[in-house]
Formats: C-alpha cells, sequence, structure tokens
C-alpha cells in the first residue's frame, strides 16, 4: 500500500501487539522501573527469510526485514511521563484521533507506589505510551522533554506521519475548530504543523513533499562531518490561532 492509499490517523488493528508489549513490563515485579536494561548482541546469527520470503525452519528465529546488512527496524513505541493523564487522553484521542488500546496498572518499587501505562495506537505502525505514576518519590517533575531540560520547545519533540498535503491541511483545520493554536511551517522538503499537548511536548505533523536524493544524502553526510557547516535560510512560520469551539449544549 503507498502513502497515498494509508488512512490518515485512523486506528489500526494492533491490540494484541499493545498487549503483548504491555504485559511484557512485568509491573507486579517491584524491581522493574528501577531496573537498567541492557541488550547484547546474540552470539548466534538470526536466521534469515529466504528469498521467497518463507519463515526458517522450526525452532530458528524469524528475522526483521533487511537491507543488505542493515536490520531495518521501526519504533515500536514511545513512553513519556504524564501528570494529567485525563487531559493527556482527551488529547491524543480527540484532537490526535488516537485510539487507546491497552492499559497495565501495577506496582512500583517504593513502598505503596503504583502507576498506569496507557498505550494509544497512532493509526499507522506505532503506539505512543505515557506513564501516570502514583508514587511519593516523584510529585515534582517535569513532563517538558525540551523546556524541563532548559532547552527550547522545538528542540525534542514528536513528529507523526501525515500521508500527504490534503490530510494535513484537514488536521490544521481539525486543531483550529478545537480552539488549538498551531504553527506551521514549509520546511522546503516537508510540510509540518505543530501545537503543544497538555505535558508541554511539542506535537507534531508532518508530511513528505518530495523524495530524498543522493544529493540530500551527501549534503547531509557534510553537514555532520563538518565543524562550520554552511548555514541555511530558515522558513518564516505562520501562526493560526485557535477557532473557539462551538457550544452544543449546557453542561
Amino acid at each position: 500500500m503507498d502513502r497515498g492509499e494509508r488512512r490518515f490517523h485512523r486506528p489500526s488493528d494492533r491490540t494484541q501487539r499493545a498487549t503483548r508489549a504491555a504485559d511484557s513490563l512485568h509491573l507486579h515485579h517491584h524491581q522493574y522501573l528501577s531496573r537498567v536494561l541492557v541488550v547484547r548482541q546474540r552470539s548466534q546469527p538470526s536466521a534469515a527469510r529466504d528469498p521467497a520470503g518463507q519463515d526458517p525452519p522450526s525452532g530458528g528465529v524469524v528475522s526483521r526485514p533487511v537491507r543488505g546488512t542493515i536490520l531495518i527496524m521501526a519504533y515500536h513505541h514511545v513512553a513519556l511521563a504524564t501528570r494529567d493523564l485525563a487531559a493527556t487522553h482527551r488529547f491524543y484521542t480527540e484532537a490526535m484521533g488516537f485510539t487507546l488500546v491497552k492499559a497495565v496498572v501495577g506496582p512500583t518499587d517504593g513502598p505503596g507506589g503504583w502507576a498506569k501505562h496507557v498505550f494509544y495506537d497512532t493509526g499507522g505502525d506505532g503506539l505512543i505510551a505515557f506513564w501516570d505514576l502514583h508514587d511519593e518519590r516523584f510529585t515534582a517533575f517535569d513532563t517538558r522533554i525540551s523546556e524541563g531540560l532548559g532547552l527550547p520547545a522545538w528542540v525534542n519533540h514528536i513528529a507523526f506521519d501525515a500521508p500527504d498535503a490534503a490530510a494535513l491541511e484537514a488536521q490544521r483545520e481539525h486543531w483550529l475548530d478545537m480552539g488549538i493554536d498551531v504553527v506551521e511551517i514549509d520546511h522546503g522538503f516537508c510540510r509540518s504543523i505543530y501545537t503543544n499537548d497538555p505535558n508541554g511536548i511539542l506535537v507534531e505533523w508532518c508530511t513528505d513533499t518530495r523524495a530524498l536524493n543522493d544529493e540530500d544524502r551527501a549534503a547531509a553526510l557534510r553537514a555532520v562531518e563538518s565543524d562550520a557547516p554552511e548555514l541555511e535560510a530558515m522558513p518564516e512560520p505562520q501562526f493560526h490561532r485557535g477557532r473557539t469551539p462551538a457550544v452544543t449544549g449546557a453542561d
């Protein structure tokens, strides 16, 4: 299925994957949240699919797709902390159109502490998750992943894929209709709209406007390797004030 045929932020059928991901956290083990997980390379290579795409013989390990010798891998989920789960739930279901698919509730490793870990299907090929912590050790943390670290809001942010310009514009209008302020930027190779979620995290919808090519890759490598890279002219942002939501009736 090509990008133009994908449904825009419609829930996909990934509940079983979300269930496995959440359950694998083993929240009932008190030591989990304080454990440092170290991933070591397997001593034996994984068995690859043959050219016809068949699974390896029984007992083998099914590999992920590979490009040459490089493992191709996407994010399964990104997990963040929230101090207001109700507002976060409303934003990601109503403003973003995501679907709540799994929640795991269990104890932390602190006396009397517990936590909720909730997962939302983004409608693409990934999930976003939030921790709702109820532990007396964690009462004053900052959920802002940039400003909470002393950085501008635009540094650390989360960008979701919009399949085309029409989908991006539809999402912009949806945000504005909900009374959400929007920043829009044409980056040349992609267009983006931005707003903040209830946790102070910058959230973006982005759509590609052209394919990246060998010239882009060569220029990117030069920039990475240079201590004095050539500076580009920055695009002018457009600011859109959210429209006041229509009143549908008395509370």
